[in-house]
């Protein structure tokens, strides 16, 4: 069985543990469901780092969901690049160059076809 503990959540792309509403931001609670071993493991690391389970909660929301909005950047950015016909390598270059990492014969880099 999951274990439930409230996370609060400031609107406006920051995440907080407090209950007190500031000048900028309305909390919002949300409802997380850990697994018991994981519980376990979030109630010792906010033991030993002295803080709660929410706000470990809330910081590990906030580095995922920034991560996760980097790497959907990226690629939606890459994916412009190469509709945008501009000179890029060819992908089987870039695969080759790929393979051949940690081998006798490593290729060098592919350069952009122009």
């Amino acid at each position: 069985m999951a274990s439930v503990f409230m996370v609060t959540v400031a609107s406006g792309g920051r995440l907080t543990s407090s209950g007190a509403d500031s000048d900028m931001t309305k909390p919002i609670s949300l409802n997380v469901r850990l697994m018991p071993e994981i519980n376990e493991k979030l109630e010792a690391l906010a033991r030993n780092r002295g803080c709660s389970k929410s706000d470990l909660a809330s910081q590990a929301i906030v580095s995922f969901v920034d991560d996760q909005a980097w790497q959907v950047r990226e690629i939606e950015l890459g994916l412009a690049e190469a509709r945008s016909g501009k000179p890029g390598v060819p992908h089987e270059e870039v695969a080759a160059w790929v393979q051949s990492w940690d081998t006798d014969h490593e290729l060098p880099r592919p350069k952009s076809k122009k």
